[in-house]
């Protein structure tokens, strides 16, 4: 991203120019952040490991025990509010037999952390994670907006590609007041307003638009929000 900012600070004080230069303004938003934390992990070695041979050079057999718990939050990139939180946990034990050895001096370990109990709890656990996300997401509405408005026709910001078919209906909804908290200024709820419906007439790759049929007085503007309805 810093890369990016700086190729964009070059085209606007004018250091790079032309119709391909990246100008400020165009970066594509995420919709949704997902942060996360180690909340708990261990690893252990159970009884009964041995080496045979010696120096440098040595076969290693034994059993160990990985543990972890993340806990994973989905944050709405706007608001910043926080629509689903879960844990995930996850305990893998293993028989180790590697080979510990070391070639001009430098030693190499049997195995990478993924190879080990505790990286393949993570890596376990961090698929779990994706499934849980990937279930969040599902659950939310699709939520798009307005590019365009013009003689009863709504031009959406998403196409094909984005899951839209002909024949979808859309709530066009605004923002009509935002309660923040005073102290954080966080929002805590946004109470929308609905101004009317669009059906999808005509699909592109990255554009969708149809007709739209207002339920209240004045039109729809740029960036108000496109809100799936059930089918």
């Amino acid at each position: 991203m810093a890369q990016m900012i700086t190729e964009m600070d070059m085209a606007k004080s004018h250091v790079s120019s032309g119709t391909s230069a990246p100008m400020p303004g165009n970066i594509l938003p995420a919709q949704f952040l997902v942060a996360g934390s180690v909340t708990a992990q261990s690893t252990a070695d159970r009884g009964g490991g041995f080496s045979i041979g010696s120096g440098a050079t040595a076969l290693n057999l034994g059993h160990s025990n990985g543990d972890i718990e993340l806990d994973i939050r989905l944050i709405d990139t706007r608001t910043s509010a926080i629509v689903a939180a879960f844990k995930v946990h996850r305990k893998m034990s293993t028989n180790n037999v590697g080979l510990t050895t070391n070639v001009s001096g430098v030693s190499l370990g049997p195995n990478a952390f993924f190879n080990t109990p505790l990286g393949k709890a993570t890596d376990a656990a961090l698929s779990d994670a994706v499934v849980q996300i990937a279930k969040a997401l599902a659950a939310l509405p699709w939520r798009g907006q307005v590019v365009k408005y013009d003689s009863g026709t709504v031009w959406a910001n998403a196409g094909g590609e984005g899951g839209i078919n002909v024949g979808d209906r859309f709530s066009v909804e605004r923002v009509g007041e935002s309660l923040t908290d005073p102290a954080t200024g966080e929002v805590l709820k946004e109470n929308m307003v609905e101004l009317g419906v669009v059906t999808i007439t005509n699909v592109e790759d990255k554009i969708a638009w149809g007709s739209y049929q207002a339920t209240v007085a004045g039109d729809p503007a740029r960036g108000d929000f496109l809100v799936m309805q059930p089918r």
